[in-house]
C-alpha cells in the first residue's frame, strides 16, 4: 500500500509539470511505452492507424523491457504503456487487451522438433536462449521453473539476448531452444523456420495489458486509447 502511495506522489508531481507545459503549447503531447514483444510484433501492425487517427496529438513511443517501461510510467514520463506478462497491478488502472500463449520454440532440424510433446526435464540437455534480467518474458520462464522445483541453471548452458529478432535467429540456427510469445514468432512458425513443441504439464498463457496510473489527469482520454487498442486486437483475433 505504501509503495503504491509513493508511486502516486511521484507521478502526480511529474503530471502537474507536464500539464503546465501543455498550457504553453496548444498541441497535445502523449508519450507511451511498449514492452519488446508487444512493441515489435503485436503493436507494430496497428500503429499507423492509431497515429493517423489522432492528427492533433504528438505521440512518442518508448520500447523497452517491462521493468523500464513501468518505471517510466511511475515517474510520469509515460502517459500509459502496453505490457506483456507479469507485473504488480496495485496502483494502476489496467485494461486487458488479449491473452497470448507463451511457447517453446526450436529449429526444424533440432532433435526435439519431431517430438509431439516433451517433458520439462528433457529440455535441460540443451542450451537455453532467453531474455535479459528485467524482461517480463524471462520472469515467466523463471517463475514456471521455480513452481516445478527448477531454475534456469539446470539447462546445459544459458545464453542471454536482449533482442527478440536475434533470439529467433539463433534458435533457427539451432544454437539452443527458446521460450517466447507466440505473437513474436508468428511469421517464422508460418514459414516453418521455427517449430513449436508442446511441453508436458506446462501450458503458459499470459496477458497483454494496457496500463496507466490511477490518478492520470486526463483519464478519460487515455482510457479512450485503451479501447482503441482493444478494438485492434479484437479484429486481429477474428483473422486467425
Amino acid at each position: 500500500m505504501l509503495i503504491a502511495y509513493a508511486r502516486s506522489l511521484v507521478y502526480q508531481e511529474q503530471a502537474v509539470r507536464k500539464a503546465l507545459l501543455e498550457l504553453q503549447n496548444p498541441r497535445r503531447k502523449r508519450a507511451f511505452g511498449g514492452t519488446l514483444t508487444l512493441g515489435e510484433f503485436s503493436l507494430a501492425p496497428h500503429l499507423k492507424t492509431f497515429f493517423q487517427g489522432h492528427p492533433d496529438v504528438d505521440f512518442s513511443l518508448k520500447i523497452d523491457n517491462t521493468k523500464e517501461v513501468m518505471s517510466l510510467l511511475e515517474e510520469g514520463i509515460l502517459d500509459f504503456c502496453l505490457v506483456e506478462g507479469l507485473f504488480p497491478k496495485e496502483g494502476y488502472d489496467v485494461v486487458l487487451l488479449k491473452e497470448v500463449p507463451f511457447v517453446l520454440l526450436v529449429s526444424p532440424g533440432h532433435p526435439l522438433a519431431k517430438e509431439r510433446k516433451v517433458s520439462l526435464e528433457e529440455l535441460f540437455a540443451y542450451p537455453l536462449i532467453l531474455r535479459e534480467e528485467g524482461s517480463g518474458s524471462r520472469d515467466i520462464v523463471e517463475k514456471a521453473l521455480a513452481e516445478r522445483g527448477y531454475d534456469i541453471h539446470g539447462f546445459q548452458k544459458i545464453i542471454e539476448i536482449g533482442n527478440i529478432s536475434l533470439m529467433k535467429r539463433l534458435t533457427e540456427e539451432a544454437l539452443g531452444i527458446s521460450f517466447m510469445y507466440e505473437d513474436a514468432a508468428r511469421k517464422e512458425l508460418a514459414e516453418n523456420t521455427l517449430v513449436q513443441v508442446a511441453v508436458k504439464n506446462l501450458h503458459l498463457t499470459r496477458e497483454f495489458n494496457f496500463v496507466m496510473m490511477k490518478n492520470h489527469l486526463e483519464k478519460d482520454e487515455i482510457l479512450g486509447y485503451a479501447k482503441e487498442f482493444q478494438g485492434f486486437f479484437a479484429k486481429e483475433a477474428g483473422r486467425f
